[in-house]
């Protein structure tokens, strides 16, 4: 059988015949240590094994799982930061003059860890050149400039197309 290394930063100790898994941290001043416990998610308490090999394996799965939850949390972090904020200040202003209202920017968590989007919703409103009612629309980006780009986009749109309708109307009245 092959025997796997202990991934850096973790050990495992024999204490009354029992091995059990530790993560451990260096803390500031590097003097200091920090020995913390690893769980078994089917019973919720400290692991601990007869064998060292499994105490090894518990470690190797602890790390991997550590790897995905950080890469999970950098990844929300990068959909809900305000990377441009000035732009982002200009999409709502642009918005809000188009509609007359602010949108409503929330996040769309799916199925995944990976499959969370900033979300704009533009509400509907009425078309200051025709008065015809004007329905609102959903956005989805990474991110909450691609969101709001792509609803400003939509907006401008529809109120394009809704002001070229009343001149076409103007000129065949003329």
């Amino acid at each position: 059988m092959k025997q796997h290394k202990l991934p850096p930063g973790y050990a495992v100790v024999q204490i009354d015949g029992e091995w059990y898994p530790i993560k451990i941290e260096k803390l500031y001043p590097e003097e200091f240590i920090a020995l913390e416990h690893i769980y078994d998610d089917d019973i919720i308490q400290q692991a601990r094994f007869s064998r060292r090999q499994d105490a090894i394996d518990a470690c190797l799965r602890h790390e991997c799982e550590e790897a995905q939850h950080e890469h999970v949390r950098w990844f929300w972090l990068a959909v809900r930061s305000d990377v441009y904020p000035d732009r982002c200040a200009h999409y709502i202003d642009e918005i809000e003059t188009l509609t007359g209202m602010k949108p409503h920017i929330s996040y769309d968590y799916g199925g995944t860890p990976y499959s969370i989007s900033a979300v704009v919703h533009v509400y509907g409103s009425r078309c200051p050149h025709c008065q015809a009612w004007l329905d609102g629309c959903y956005s989805y980006g990474l991110t909450i400039d691609e969101a709001l780009a792509q609803a400003v986009q939509e907006v401008y749109a529809s109120r394009c197309r809704c002001q070229r309708i009343v001149e076409e109307h103007m000129q065949a009245a003329a």
